[in-house]
């Protein structure tokens, strides 16, 4: 072949693969829809429905309002008032203030006011769909003659965290503030709360310690740097305090810091029966795929802390960065790995430790190896047993885990499999599905955050109560069996009308030793929340 027309035979096609790798790069920037539940021309539409809009890129929060998302009624286009969320992973959630019309049409529409971080407007869609015609069935459990009511206590934004002593309620907020509310016998607040501590941090959780007496209250507290933000750089900001209040006054000592911060951070704090303190550090990433934010040997994980030891007698803070080769130490333990957004911890009257869990909501992609591919899948979200030396299931590379969930060992059905995955993809040995107790998409349960144990007397005692931060965005109780492996009974909280209680944003969780709840409802209008309903709520049965 003549040497000149070779040559223009490769310029042309290397100029086209140049060409259309640009044109399939443009189009993998576009901002648009990657999913939408329900789907258009979906039939029987439950009257009060799950809606999610998954989009390809973190939006702009404040671009999330109802001229970017709404719902009409067909044929008359009239609007349906409804409480927009959002996941600032990019998850815009609608829930609807009252049931939908039966047997009606309605268009969700997403529209060019929905702007991503570089400011570029979506690519405008709308679906329609048709609820069903069938009356929907009553709520019905064993609890069934509880029902409850909300007391709004507080009003301001962004509160995320709740721990109770004695008489004394503690919040903590995204924007670094530490409240105290003090009780009165019915629960509700004496005079008005007030305000022990500002810093420029981020506050993500407290837990009372359980040294804690009525003067001198001790709480442990996790923050970082990420103002405002779940989202951002590893910077290494993370870190557990000690806070002691006293008189009135309140002083923070860093005990712990160094710890991953990324995508999700250190956040929920519980003390297991043994003493120690128990962090659920998140991941980096949301699939553990991300390149520009690795995974650490500490992200994703279960942590449980020996405050006793020698260590944390010496100078203070640890720095637990040196730690990050050499983990299992005796005073700092990673307990269980793959755990990608864990909210909140509680040890149950079982014995056991459980937690849900929060999974992927974006267009990023797991880990890549030899005969393991990249993949993007939104796994449901679910309800753990969190057991020593196991793995859930979030791919860490730093850790030597890769493989998301069940893998996909067989063609036929496996047990949390990943069909995306090729057939023969094994899980890794230390995965056990058997310890992901619960799907929770089958509850509505996106974002299950704030857990708690009913510990007082009555039908209620021993139940697990979980937050819903989106879709239902109530409270969802749950019956364990005694060893704490199964699931016997799920029972969502209802009002006086029978239906769902619902908040704006639920997040975090605390049961009274006297039988009622304190809610934080964040609802934060700077993540893309209504900000309507935010604050913190007493929650009281009406009926026994």
């Amino acid at each position: 072949m003549n040497t000149n027309k070779m040559k223009r035979r490769c310029v042309l096609y290397v100029g086209w693969c140049l060409l259309l790798a640009t044109t399939n790069t443009l189009a993998d920037e576009s901002f648009r829809v990657l999913d939408i539940f329900p789907g258009n021309k979906t039939q029987d539409v439950e009257l009060e429905p799950l809606i999610q809009i998954h989009v390809s890129d973190k939006f702009d929060p404040s671009t999330v309002n109802d001229d970017a998302v709404h719902l009409v009624q067909l044929p008359s286009k009239q609007r349906v008032p409804v409480n927009i969320g959002g996941d600032l992973g990019g998850v815009v959630t609608l829930s609807v203030e009252q049931p939908l019309q039966m047997a009606t049409e309605y268009a969700l529409s997403v529209t060019a006011s929905l702007k991503d971080r570089q400011g570029r407007a979506i690519e405008p869609l709308e679906v329609r769909f048709q609820t069903t015609d069938q009356e929907p069935q009553p709520l019905r459990a064993d609890i069934d003659d509880f029902r409850f009511e909300k007391l709004r206590l507080d009003a301001r934004n962004g509160v995320c965290g709740l721990a109770l002593s004695g008489d004394q309620l503690l919040a903590c907020t995204w924007d670094g503030q530490l409240i105290v509310f003090d009780l009165s016998q019915d629960g509700t607040q004496m005079g008005q709360p007030r305000v022990l501590m500002r810093r420029q941090r981020r506050f993500n959780a407290i837990v009372s310690d359980p040294t804690s007496t009525p003067d001198r209250v001790v709480l442990w507290l996790s923050h970082d740097s990420q103002h405002g933000l779940s989202l951002g750089p590893n910077d290494f900001s993370g870190a557990i305090a000690k806070v002691t209040i006293e008189q009135d006054s309140a002083t923070l000592e860093d005990v712990i810091v160094g710890l991953p911060t990324g995508d999700h951070p250190a956040s929920g704090l519980t003390f297991a029966p043994d003493g120690r303190l128990f962090v659920s550090q998140g991941a980096l990433s949301m699939l553990g795929g991300k390149p520009e934010v690795p995974e650490t040997p500490l992200s994703a994980a279960t942590l449980a802390i020996d405050l006793e030891h020698p260590l944390f007698q010496s100078k203070l803070p640890v720095d637990v960065r040196a730690y990050d080769g050499q983990t299992n130490t005796e005073a700092i333990q990673v307990f269980a790995t793959g755990i990608r957004e864990a909210f909140d911890l509680c040890w149950h009257s079982s014995s056991n430790l459980f937690a849900g869990v929060n999974m992927n909501d974006t267009k990023e992609k797991t880990p890549a190896r030899t005969g393991l591919p990249a993949v993007n899948v939104r796994p449901s979200e679910m309800m753990l047993r969190i057991v020593e030396g196991k793995y859930y299931g979030h791919p860490n590379p730093a850790r030597d885990e890769w493989v998301l969930l069940g893998g996909n060992p067989t063609a036929g059905r496996d047990p949390w499999e990943v069909t995306a995955l090729p057939v023969g993809t094994m899980p890794e040995a230390n995965f056990d599905p058997s310890l992901l107790i619960r799907d929770l998409e089958r509850d509505k349960g996106p974002s299950a955050d704030g857990v708690c144990e009913w510990t007082s007397e009555g039908p209620l005692q021993g139940r697990l109560l979980f937050c819903f931060y989106t879709a239902t965005r109530g409270i969802h109780s749950y019956r364990v069996t005694a060893d704490g492996k199964q699931v016997e009974d799920h029972q969502p909280l209802v009002g006086s009308d029978s239906r769902i209680l619902r908040f704006g944003a639920p997040l975090d969780i605390v049961h009274d030793r006297r039988g009622w709840l304190y809610v934080a409802d964040f609802s934060a209008p700077e993540r893309g929340d209504s900000g309507r309903s935010g604050g913190v709520w007493l929650v009281k049965p009406t009926a026994r």
